[in-house]
């Protein structure tokens, strides 16, 4: 039969290990070890107050505690609303705890009948909403399902705020692939949808160099003016 050593820990260890244990627990239970504050980061309509209540925290808890909920209040954050395409909640050193967000911006109102249904980055809509309430957004007009151009989304997701928030409406043909926006400065623009969103990054300068002139900007080919009583069109500059 062979011979087993049990090791019996010392006092002095003991003592150790118990002088640990009344620490940590005299640290869970003070100021420091109770999470007070969260950064919130990639919002845009979204409230980042209210994404935090929505995270179901505790007043109080523990550092701990918080730690082991990690994933429980990523789901409650990406369940809050159709918005939240992900969440990711996590402790870095520099800026402790923090919740990133991404968020799917409102772009434009669908017009859908006598609704107005906003459009998410993702294709999703949100209920409808009364457009004379609504935040300034172009409202899409177009006879067909528009949802599964994702290249017409993304490029209008990533065009700059300034230039899409001046855009009133765009209007997509029922049997190509033309799209016909108005500006709120009364600008006519015609272009493809695969593209005209990207080209319209320029639109500033091309709106510059076109000046007061009445006429229609063309986005297909290259970047042209054609002014209303003029037959010919006029080159404009744009670098995309």
């Amino acid at each position: 039969m062979r011979e087993k050593r049990v090791i019996i820990p010392s006092w002095p260890l003991l003592a150790i290990l118990f002088t640990l244990l009344v620490l940590w627990g005299a640290f869970l239970s003070s100021p420091f070890g109770k999470v007070t504050t969260i950064e919130v980061s990639g919002t845009h309509d979204l409230d980042a107050t209210t994404l935090v209540k929505d995270m179901n925290i505790k007043p109080g808890i523990s550092v701990v505690d918080l730690w082991l909920k990690e994933k429980s209040i990523e789901s409650n954050v990406e369940a809050s609303s159709p918005q939240v395409l992900a969440a990711d909640f996590s402790y870095t050193k520099n800026i402790g705890w923090w919740l990133k967000v991404d968020e799917a911006k409102v772009l434009a109102l669908w017009q859908n009948g006598d609704s107005y249904l906003p459009i998410l980055k993702n294709g999703q809509t949100l209920e409808a909403v009364d457009p004379n309430e609504a935040p300034i957004l172009p409202i899409l007009i177009t006879p067909n399902d528009w949802h599964a151009n994702k290249i017409f989304l993304e490029s209008l997701n990533n065009l700059d705020d300034a230039v899409r928030t001046n855009i009133v409406s765009m209007t997509l043909a029922e049997d190509s692939d033309e799209v016909s926006l108005t500006m709120s400065d009364r600008q006519v623009v015609i272009g493809i949808s695969d593209t005209i969103m990207v080209k319209m990054a320029d639109y500033p300068a091309m709106k510059k160099e076109i000046g007061n002139k009445e006429g229609i900007l063309y986005l297909d080919e290259g970047a042209y003016f054609k002014e209303s009583d003029q037959n010919e069109t006029v080159p404009v500059t744009q670098d995309n």
